[in-house]
């Protein structure tokens, strides 16, 4: 089950791919442990379940290094239309990128040539979805920039511009959404459940600033206009900028998209229950943590959630069983190596239950497997070089063989970045 699993558009599917909640994948039947059951970490393997080799990682390389950004997110979707997945990547003041798939089945990409949100100093989101009802995956994208008010640098100010696809990959901003928000994160889904996609906006303000604060939902009209806004909850009066990411999921099982907030510093992690027609009550369960997914863990049909600490925080990571009513039980901690910056779920195996991936920024990149009542010890991804960093990550099937590959958007620290990575799933 993916972390969408009740949404009434399947393409709002597609709208949950972005670098704040990175591609959930669905995996479906196995056996999976009792609801509520203690998921633990099998750490010499002793299950003998996991079909991936203890030795290697069970991914090749493509060797393809897509571009020379500094990449800081990462979506996945079928942009031109041909039944294959194409990459949309958000750099950081050269523009947003599109590579479409050659469909040669080797994974390979082109750079389309389109540069979308130039100028952007922090394009950290970028989000897919069909906005405008026509059948084809447009774009969500952030355009940060500081103001200097009073002879003060003000914090992050972004504009969200939406691009509509013409069907077959080439991209036009539809000027929607012109106004400036301080601080905030963007994200596509059907709140009030009319079967289009809406954007959600979360952030706090700052003194001074000539941007809109607060938290706020833009209703679609159904054919991608957005001519309304309502505030939900979610205002920490004492983080003014608390915002690390938002991740939309069916959390308490009534069918309607609820809300994961997650925040950064001391600020405390915050889960918002829909009514159905998107108004938010917190649940009051605050969640430790700095990166997480959605997934159906144990694969009894409610979403549980994955928590992974940075390095910088050195707090545990753990996985949290929902009870099927969007309450949440800690069933036990595990680690991974270096600090973590994205989480993604995928069935990497094959063997009809969500594994975990982890981006870091600063160590190996690594995957855990899951054995139907706990998480194998860690396989990892190989670096080209000791000093690259990855700061977002996506699962999809690149080469059309039915296995999901993996997608990452490399830098060079202190450098350049040394462009987008593929790995295909053997």
């Amino acid at each position: 089950m993916s972390a969408i699993s009740k949404g009434k558009n399947k393409l709002a599917v597609m709208s949950l791919l972005s670098a704040s909640m990175v591609l959930t994948a669905c995996g479906g039947g196995g056996g999976g442990s009792i609801n509520g059951a203690p998921v633990v970490v099998d750490r010499d393997n002793s299950d003998g379940e996991s079909n991936l080799p203890v030795a290697g990682s069970g991914f090749v390389d493509t060797g393809q290094s897509l571009g020379m950004d500094n990449s800081l997110a990462v979506a996945l979707g079928d942009l031109d239309g041909d039944g294959d997945l194409d990459i949309v990547v958000a750099n950081v003041g050269t523009g947003s990128r599109v590579y479409l798939n050659d469909g040669d089945g080797m994974g390979n990409f082109s750079d389309s040539g389109q540069l979308l949100g130039l100028g952007s100093i922090a394009t950290t989101s970028i989000t897919l979805g069909d906005i405008d009802g026509d059948g084809d995956l447009d774009i969500l994208l952030p355009d940060a920039r500081r103001e200097v008010i009073a002879g003060v640098m003000t914090p992050l100010i972004s504009s969200y511009d939406i691009y509509l696809n013409d069907g077959i990959g080439g991209f036009t901003d539809s000027g929607q959404l012109p106004e400036l928000f301080t601080d905030t994160l963007a994200i596509l889904g059907d709140i009030d459940g009319d079967g289009d996609l809406d954007v959600m906006l979360a952030g706090a303000g700052a003194s001074g600033s000539s941007a809109i604060d607060g938290n706020l939902i833009y209703f679609n009209d159904g054919a991608g206009g957005f001519t309304d806004s309502v505030g939900w909850g979610g205002n920490d009066p004492n983080n003014a900028f608390a915002r690390e990411s938002l991740i939309l999921g069916d959390i308490d099982n009534d069918g309607d998209l609820d809300v994961l907030v997650v925040n950064r510093g001391n600020a405390e992690n915050q889960i918002f229950f829909n009514n159905g027609s998107g108004v938010f009550t917190d649940s009051n369960q605050p969640l430790d943590g700095n990166f997480f997914a959605l997934g159906d863990v144990d694969n009894d049909g409610d979403l549980d959630v994955a928590s992974v600490a940075s390095l910088a925080f050195r707090e545990p990571s753990s996985v949290y069983i929902n009870d099927g009513a969007g309450r949440f039980m800690n069933s036990g901690e595990f680690g991974f190596d270096g600090g973590v910056s994205g989480v993604a779920f995928g069935d990497l195996d094959m063997d009809g239950d969500l594994d975990l991936v982890a981006a870091s920024a600063f160590g190996s990149n690594s995957f855990f497997l899951n054995n139907g009542s706990g998480f194998d010890a860690a396989r990892f991804l190989p670096l080209r070089d000791d000093l690259t960093s990855n700061f977002a990550i996506a699962l999809g099937d690149l080469d059309g063989d039915g296995d999901l590959d993996i997608v990452l958007p490399e830098l060079l620290l202190g450098d350049q970045g040394q462009g987008i990575r593929v790995f295909l799933n053997q």
